[in-house]
């Protein structure tokens, strides 16, 4: 597929999620957008075609649905994999976004899961970024989805790379402490 063609499919997915009016329209945009967001060159594009901001509206919009919070924390966490989305998934509000899912939707291993992922994407660049995920309470959402699955592996490798990236900073260090990341 031709990079024209691709970024023509990214637009329309887009625009496709911003008409989006029922939850499960939305829930199935933000699917194939987060497998769409699997490599380098369609994370990029996502983010210039307002994706970022169109995804963080969603999950904004439906923070009742563990479904849609799942889905949009798992785009974020891809669109997240490039050094270049990192501060614009920040910047844009999406660390408060997540930190708003793992909190609405303590009970879903899913949804746990893609937000302690895309904290820890977010966080893995920048010390900006980890002082935001730290004073957004990223931290204390990150330890709560450690505790309430122990027994999700995924959770636990996501949560624990989270804190790591989060902690790498000197200042958010003492947080993780206080807010109980050792004993999690």
């Amino acid at each position: 597929m031709g990079d024209e063609s691709s970024q023509h499919l990214v637009a329309k997915l887009i625009r496709q999620l911003r008409a989006a009016r029922s939850s499960k329209s939305v829930e199935d945009c933000l699917r194939v957008l987060s497998v769409a967001c699997t490599d380098h060159d369609k994370n990029i594009k996502v983010a210039t075609a307002g994706g970022i901001e169109t995804v963080i509206a969603a999950m904004r919009a439906h923070l009742g649905s563990a479904a849609i919070q799942e889905r949009g924390c798992r785009a974020l966490a891809n669109i997240a994999v490039a050094d270049d989305n990192k501060a614009k998934v920040a910047t844009a509000g999406g660390i408060e976004a997540v930190v708003a899912a793992l909190r609405a939707h303590v009970g879903s291993a899913a949804v746990q899961e893609h937000g302690c992922r895309a904290l820890s994407n977010i966080a893995s660049a920048g010390l900006e970024n980890k002082l935001k995920v730290a004073t957004a309470g990223g931290i204390e959402a990150v330890v709560a989805a450690l505790r309430a699955h122990v027994r999700s592996a995924a959770v636990q490798h996501d949560g624990c790379w989270a804190l790591a990236n989060i902690s790498v900073a000197a200042q958010n260090k003492s947080k993780v402490v206080t807010a109980g990341g050792i004993e999690a």
